[in-house]
Parts: structure tokens; C-alpha cells; sequence
């Protein structure tokens, strides 16, 4: 794994969560080169203060990826790896839509371009029916009740149309809290 990501340049959005500093780290451990864009992301502001090494493992660009796609071009064109950790405001419709536009004009820029990194989608747990039966599988029933869950399945399906249609590299993960002892977790 080491080899593959030595030198390979990763492009962040969202990067000052949580999972976006593991990643962050994570990759710079394995020799990749990290750029993370996010929203307010100068040195020390309110919540990217909270992780300030990030700042030594990754250039950091303050930049609205929502509300400006242009500057993200030049970006784009050297990224071998592209990680979108954007979640935003879950309750926030216009927020949310923005977002699902956002990924819209990531695969088809790419797409238009020539582009081909490896687009990472990362989706939630609330893209399934609220009364999946437990543990939730791949192809458990995909009905999403509220506006969070409706627009990360909405951009899992561009990234899936556009692996399908134009051979884009895709990868859609559904990610979700795991919770209870180890015994518990079915494997």
C-alpha cells in the first residue's frame, strides 16, 4: 500500500472533520502529496484551529468549494486521488443541493477534461430505509427520509452513472457509526 500512494497528489474537500485529519495524516504517513480545500481553513480559525498539524502534513487552501468551482481547476488537473468529505449543514436544503451540484460539476469536469483520479464519494448510513432490517447490507432497500440522506444517495448515483457511462474511476462508500461490543459485529 505504501508504494501506491507515495507520491500520488490527494485532493481533499473537507478535510478538517474528523475523518478528513485521519485521512490527512494517514496519507501523508504514506507518502502522498495532501492539499485539503475547505471552507475558512485559515491558520488557526474557529474549528480548523482545532487541528493544527494538519497544517504540517497538507497544503491548505481557504477557498468555498460550493461557491467557487473555478479555482479548483488547476487542482483537478494534478490530482491522482480526489477524497469528498463534504456533509455540510444536514438539515439545510439549499446547502445540501449545493453539494449535489458541486459533485455534479467535479465528475463532469473531469469527464470533460480527460481527468481520470480516483473520485472517492463518501455517503452515510442514512441513504437506507429508516426500517432496514439490522445489520444494513450493500443492497438493502435505499430510501433516504430526510434531506441529508436524499442528496448523498443523489450524488452516489452521478458518481455511479458516471463510472458506468464514461468509465470515470468511482468509489462510493456508505459510511456509518459501528457501535457495540466486537462480539456483537457479525463477520
Amino acid at each position: 500500500m505504501d508504494k501506491y500512494y507515495k507520491g500520488k497528489n490527494v485532493l481533499i474537500f473537507g478535510g478538517f472533520g474528523y475523518t478528513g485529519t485521519f485521512f490527512a495524516e494517514r496519507l501523508f504517513n504514506l507518502g502522498a502529496k495532501v492539499t485539503i480545500v475547505a471552507r475558512n481553513a485559515k491558520h488557526g480559525s474557529d474549528k480548523h484551529g482545532r487541528y493544527p498539524e494538519v497544517y504540517g502534513l497538507a497544503k491548505v487552501i481557504s477557498l468555498d468549494p460550493l461557491a467557487d468551482f473555478e479555482p479548483l481547476k488547476d487542482h483537478l488537473d494534478k490530482a491522482d486521488i480526489v477524497l469528498n468529505l463534504i456533509h455540510g449543514e444536514k438539515n439545510n436544503f439549499a446547502y445540501q443541493h449545493s453539494i449535489v451540484i458541486f459533485n455534479f460539476k467535479l465528475l463532469h469536469y473531469c469527464h470533460e477534461n480527460g481527468l481520470n483520479p480516483v473520485l472517492v464519494h463518501f455517503g452515510s448510513r442514512l441513504e437506507y430505509a429508516k426500517d432496514c432490517k439490522l445489520p444494513i447490507k450493500e443492497n438493502s432497500e435505499l430510501n433516504p427520509d430526510n434531506v441529508y440522506g436524499f442528496c448523498k444517495l443523489m450524488s452516489e448515483m452521478h458518481y455511479q452513472f458516471f463510472n458506468r457511462n464514461f468509465r470515470l474511476r468511482t468509489i462510493c462508500l456508505r459510511i456509518s457509526n459501528v457501535y457495540g461490543s466486537v462480539k456483537e459485529i457479525p463477520l
